[in-house]
């Protein structure tokens, strides 16, 4: 799959060197605590002990473990304007957020700064607004229903929600032009958003899967609330590969079923206190993570836009499978690598030659091989196909003679 995507690959907080068999020292893992506050009920009870988290608690990673949190609505229209009402004041957190309609911008005025938010045209329709906590950091973000217009047509690009976080002074949205859309609404004193298939029209749309917002990861993530079973866990043949998913050559304009859920999850008889979670972030470019959890903390193992692929498959023989994930690079230029997670050892590898060659996973007849190109503007020779095995501390590429 070719496409001009911003991607970005991290293992563990660490940057990837762009080179194949280059081997990442361990470092710290990233660690998200849970919040220290009350749980909804939907959610797993969290505590302060390691050794008292249960197992059912490390099968939800912290950003489905919501904090209540107190929502104060600014304002509900009936019919969406481009403009916003008088000044919003909030003495206890120490911020205001007002339209100046001479100027054109909204602004947020916080720790004795004045920021711009966002330029307020009227191709930004807005229908409803929210403060709420959305991070857990215990400072309110604003969050508001909006629908956009084409500049050149008029005709509505779709319905999305944008928010703010007012402590880190960041703008953030959940859209998907012309795919998906989103909006908010207050139910039972909480906040909720839907999301459904993208309509054409000037009316506020209806009905559709229902969730919560979250910020995570300086990102913005509909979390719906059905999530999927937990499986039973898989068991890795000797000198074999299961299979998480595999997406390759699916663009994110596909239909949903063409992308795993925004959330799954995985479990491996090799590791029974370990549980793997999948999140897909809805935006254009499918921003995903794969992360891992013990004792209620959290380990990314891997971040893309998009991951393509994720493939268990044991390369170094110590009897304990590693995490294979075929994900994608670059803006413009656009490259694939295979990132490698030794989760045994704690160590992380790639199988990387940005503007040199591409590599992808393969599984064939059970086991799993790494596919190498050449780079998309080069295509000289044909694809070759060959084992990976880590040793002497590096992931090697073996070509398999033909």
């Amino acid at each position: 799959m070719k496409k001009a995507a911003f991607f970005l690959t991290i293992l563990l907080g660490i940057t990837l060197g762009g080179c194949s068999g280059q081997k990442m020292d361990a470092a710290e893992p990233t660690q998200i605590s849970v919040p220290e506050t009350e749980i909804s009920e939907t959610s797993v009870a969290s505590t302060t002990e390691a050794a008292e988290i249960t197992m059912e608690a490390t099968l939800l990673p912290p950003v489905l473990q919501f904090p209540k949190s107190e929502v104060t609505e600014w304002f509900s229209y009936p019919d969406a304007a481009d403009t916003l009402p008088a000044p919003y004041v909030d003495s206890e957190h120490g911020f205001r957020f007002y339209q100046d309609t001479d100027s054109g911008w909204n602004y947020c005025e916080s720790q004795g700064e004045t920021h711009k938010i966002w330029e307020n045209d009227d191709a930004i329709l807005f229908w409803n607004a929210y403060f709420t906590d959305l991070n857990g950091d215990g400072c309110p973000e604003f969050c508001a229903t909006a629908t956009r217009r084409n500049p050149l047509s008029r005709k509505p690009d779709g319905t999305f929600v944008i928010a703010y976080d007012i402590r880190n002074q960041k703008n953030q949205k959940l859209w998907l032009t012309k795919w998906r859309d989103y909006r908010l609404a207050m139910e039972d004193g909480e906040l909720v958003v839907y999301e459904s298939p993208y309509v054409e029209s000037e009316a506020l749309p209806e009905g559709g899967k229902r969730g919560r917002l979250r910020l995570y990861h300086d990102a913005l993530l509909f979390v719906p609330d059905n999530l999927p079973e937990m499986p039973e866990p898989a068991d890795v043949p000797e000198g074999g590969a299961v299979c998480w998913f595999d997406i390759n050559d699916v663009i994110p304009q596909a239909p949903d079923e063409d992308f795993p859920e925004n959330f799954t999850r995985f479990a491996l008889t090799a590791f029974p206190d370990n549980v793997f979670t999948y999140i897909r972030y809805d935006s254009p470019s499918q921003h995903a993570a794969i992360s891992t959890q013990l004792g209620g903390e959290e380990m990314e193992l891997a971040l893309g836009e998009p991951m393509c692929q994720a493939y268990f498959s044991d390369l170094n023989a110590d009897g304990y499978p590693e995490l294979c994930a075929g994900v994608m690079f670059g803006s413009g230029m656009v490259d694939e690598h295979i990132v490698v997670y030794d989760i045994h050892n704690d160590a992380a590898y790639t199988l990387w030659e940005r503007g040199e060659h591409d590599y992808a996973l393969s599984m064939q007849e059970g086991k799993l091989y790494a596919v190498r190109s050449d780079a998309t503007y080069l295509q000289e020779t044909p694809p070759q196909t060959g084992r990976m095995e880590i040793a002497d501390g590096e992931l090697h590429f073996i070509e398999i003679s033909q």
